[in-house]
């Protein structure tokens, strides 16, 4: 069975600004003056036209007039502006840009506008002024350092997003150091929690794929006491919690450059943080909001809606965390063949791998070898019960639950996080176990134990699951893909046990390659069937006893028929499908062949 790429890279995140947009603002002629104000000698006036920028970039329709009058490289030298007001105005617009803007624009304010220069240079400038403590403080210094750790929130904004969707920028963030300049925002003094959070997201996506960032935060003492710190100390704020997550997955992205006595115990620390926010029950606090939520559109009370506001994000925040966690574990198990592969079927949560030869050529860097093998970290892991844990993610709430929130403008995000988070989970299992029973020979015992867990928890219900219209197709792979790993290892026991299993695991999927409508996932069935009933005696005697292949050779037809009528609608999957079919083929002349 073909793997997925699900889990190694998030997709692009979605964010708030802080610039409230003018509903139906468009840009015309009529609005040039605005660009003109931006080199004004007024500070107001500067600050003003930054202002209402913010709201107009929101338009993707006045971007391209926009880009063409270079607003990107106007509010590129604001960003160094005398007056801290403009700093904080101007770093907010950019950010609007480059969040709403897409990959295509974030390369050019790379190659084109030079934004780089100026973050870097507002970036040292703006948290110069963030650390300020002088004695005697008074209102206006505390404001002064509010509306600075604002700027440095939205420079960052930047920063990380140019980061997601261009390598020059990442060659840029190694050459000037910015690391180090990125993990002092989150020991400033004077730092939100939301500072704190973009500052560790920043730094995340600037580590990743990228182990020269590691060489310049593992040099500095001082920083590594930073990440240290955070990560062992307590706290049950779901803020905390994903600055938390955030910090532990740049100790997985630079693994490579940390000496193999400090990644012990640094290892140790990971795999406990993520313990952790995983066992966070995201779906016993959602159902405690049920009613809540059925009751918000009914309440006027002030008091009452801010305080289901804040239950509201907090479960926002653990859902996000949760996430991450699911994408640290998925990648610590990619196999090479899956950290190259480019599944468009899972492309809405991944944003590809970067090219690491596009890598520095003049840095200094040099590889260090990786002392985090795939079984280090399976022991590291499944010794603070990370497997287990994970499992438990894959839970599915009632149809109460999911009736509730999709009926709710500010629960529908949630459901889709939940998603996100059940196939991510799918999708971490897949991988830790692939692995598992080709590299890591992990007792026997504790995989069976593993895999009895999973059957009680998810598939003892499978078929009511995976006819559930409220669990997305991916997610419904996934559980395919993992009850044929699942399958795969069975028949390697010849027990019981693994009998059991390999009933289980052949009857579901034949019924799900039967009955599903959608040809994908019918494939994705068929696919599993054959890996695991291709060869081997215990299979062989299993196939036998569910009639496998005389099952497959009523099916085929009718594959050939779905694949002729639903050509158009299966996209870049028809490949995959057609694949499938072809080692259906072969797969039934094979076993026919085998037959005495």
């Amino acid at each position: 069975m073909g793997k997925s790429n699900l889990g190694q890279k998030r997709g692009k995140k979605s964010k708030k600004s802080n610039a409230a947009p003018a509903v139906g603002t468009t840009f015309n002629s009529v609005d040039i003056p605005i660009l003109g104000k931006l080199s004004s000698k007024d500070d107001s006036e500067r600050q003003c036209a930054c202002t209402s920028l913010a709201s107009i970039v929101l338009d993707e329709n006045n971007l391209p007039h926009l880009l063409k009058n270079n607003v990107i490289g106007k509010l590129g030298v604001l960003l160094c502006d005398d007056n801290i007001n403009v700093i904080q105005a101007a770093a907010g617009t950019l950010r609007n840009i480059a969040i709403n803007a897409g990959p295509d624009v974030c390369q050019r304010m790379v190659s084109k506008d030079q934004i780089l220069e100026s973050l870097s240079s507002s970036l040292n400038m703006v948290g110069i002024l963030g650390m300020l403590n002088q004695p005697g403080r008074n209102d206006e210094n505390t404001e002064r350092e509010s509306i600075a750790v604002d700027s440095l929130d939205h420079i960052l904004n930047v920063l990380w997003n140019i980061c997601e969707n261009s390598s020059d920028a990442i060659h840029y963030v190694n050459l000037e150091k910015l690391p180090l300049l990125v993990i002092q925002c989150i020991s400033l003094p004077s730092a939100s929690k939301c500072l704190q959070i973009s500052a560790a997201q920043c730094l995340y996506t600037i580590t990743e794929d990228n182990p020269a960032s590691g060489q310049h935060l593992c040099k500095s003492q001082d920083h590594l006491k930073v990440i240290d710190t955070i990560l062992s100390s307590d706290g049950n704020d779901s803020h905390y919690f994903l600055l938390k997550v955030l910090i532990a997955g740049t100790m997985m992205n630079v693994k490579s450059t940390i000496e193999a006595e400090a990644w012990e115990k640094a290892l140790g620390t990971v795999a406990n943080v993520l313990r952790q926010v995983l066992t966070f029950n995201a779906v016993t606090e959602m159902t405690s909001m049920v009613k809540i939520l059925q009751a918000d559109t009914e309440t006027n009370d002030s008091l009452m809606k801010r305080s289901f506001d804040d239950q509201l994000e907090n479960i926002a925040n653990f859902l996000n965390a949760q996430q991450i966690a699911l994408e640290i574990i998925a990648n610590a198990f990619l196999s090479e063949e899956d950290d190259n592969d480019d599944n468009d079927e899972w492309q809405d949560l991944s944003d590809g791998l970067e090219n690491e030869d596009e890598m520095e050529e003049d840095s200094d860097f040099n590889a260090i070898p990786n002392f985090a093998n795939n079984s280090e970290v399976y022991t590291a892991f499944n010794n603070y019960q990370l497997p287990m844990t994970i499992l438990k993610k894959i839970e599915f709430a009632d149809q109460n639950l999911y009736a509730t929130y999709q009926a709710h403008v500010r629960g529908r995000p949630l459901l889709r996080k939940l998603d996100a988070i059940q196939v991510r989970a799918l999708s971490c299992l897949d991988n830790m176990f692939s692995l598992a029973d080709v590299d890591l020979q992990c007792d026997q015992d504790a995989l069976e134990a593993i895999w009895n867990a999973l059957f009680q928890l998810g598939f003892g219900h499978t078929a009511e699951y995976l006819n559930n219209s409220s669990i997305s197709d991916h997610t419904k792979a996934g559980l395919v893909g993992l009850l044929g790993i699942a399958g795969q290892m069975a028949k390697t026991w010849e027990n019981d046990s693994g009998l059991q299993v390999l009933r289980l695991t052949g009857t579901v999927l034949c019924v799900l390659s039967q009955k599903e409508d959608n040809l994908w996932l019918a494939a994705e069935a068929v696919d599993s069937l054959i890996d695991i009933f291709a060869d081997g005696n215990v299979a062989d005697t299993v196939a036998k006893q569910l009639r496998v292949v005389e099952h497959l050779q009523q099916l085929l037809p009718r594959m050939k028929s779905k694949m002729k009528s639903e050509r158009a609608n299966l996209g870049k999957k028809f490949h995959f499908v057609d694949n499938v079919r072809l080692n259906l083929v072969r797969f039934i002349k094979y076993k026919n062949e085998q037959t005495p």
